[in-house]
């Protein structure tokens, strides 16, 4: 049996952002190997594997006593490219980036949103984040590519398929405030219909609504004393199990669209091709 080892990188890199007595100290190492064994036996086939390890050390003190942290935003991504002709093993792709100071605490617009969605790219498809979305959608709206149109089209017809055509409950929102108390009203009456075309635009409003009356209904049950209903404190126990009720029936919808958006590979791949272009 024979072992081969063609192919073994290390990377390391550590930064030191001296000269003051906050320094930040950052350390990533990456090593990636690939092993390969052959048998005399031309029957038995070729077998191997490929492992990647990282270490990564921070360190953020506090930029003063009665401050924050040093700001530092690091992001590692790692994929092996489809094969050709040439690399019959593939090409191995790992990006990286590293941010400090002011321009990770000030992050904004389509830099945050990349920052956030490669963190995301990670695996961590438990929830969607609404300001990405709209981001990804605007940027596959204005990048008039057909690569860009073909994922803008798929999304809007995976909106098309789990979004409802009318609100399945009402949407609650606090309309007015007082000097001691707030009121709490019905925005979106149940059976409204959502405006057409229902597409990604339409279905990501839709899921902000049921999110907005979600916190609402939350930040209501927990104290109601705080709030009045139809003009009237809200301290009757028949409306507040009635309010606990729809509450549920938000978080179930909640629920299902983070399953059914974050959990499509339609969604994955365009947050995908967003970072990468």
């Amino acid at each position: 049996m024979r072992t081969i080892k063609p192919y073994l990188m290390a990377v390391g890199v550590a930064s030191v952002l001296a000269g003051c007595s906050n320094a930040l100290y950052f350390y990533e190492t990456d090593k990636i190997a690939l092993n390969i064994e052959a048998r005399p036996d031309a029957s038995q086939p070729i077998q191997g594997n490929l492992g990647l390890k990282q270490r990564v050390v921070l360190v953020a003190p506090k930029k003063n006593k009665n401050d924050d942290a040093v700001s530092s935003i690091s992001s590692f991504s790692f994929k092996s490219l489809p094969h050709n002709t040439q690399h019959r093993l593939g090409t191995v792709l790992i990006q990286t980036a590293f941010i400090t100071g002011d321009a990770a605490a000030e992050l904004n617009g389509l830099a945050a949103a990349a920052a956030k969605a490669i963190v995301q790219d990670g695996g961590n498809d438990a929830g969607v984040d609404l300001a990405i979305m709209r981001f990804i959608v605007d940027a596959l709206a204005n990048r008039h590519t057909q690569e860009a149109d073909t994922h803008l089209s798929l999304l809007n017809a995976l909106a098309k398929a789990v979004i409802p055509t009318k609100y399945p409950f009402p949407i609650f929102a606090i309309t007015s405030s007082g000097a001691h108390s707030q009121t709490l009203a019905i925005d979106i009456a149940a059976d409204t219909p959502i405006p057409a075309p229902i597409d990604m635009n339409s279905a990501l409003d839709y899921f902000s609504d049921v999110e907005t009356s979600a916190e609402t209904l939350a930040m209501v049950i927990e104290h109601p004393q705080n709030y009045q209903w139809k003009n009237a404190p809200l301290t009757d126990g028949v409306i507040i199990e009635g309010l606990k009720s729809e509450y549920e029936k938000t978080k179930q919808e909640l629920a299902r669209l983070n399953q059914e958006l974050a959990g499509n590979s339609v969604y994955r791949d365009a947050r995908r091709y967003y970072i990468d272009k």
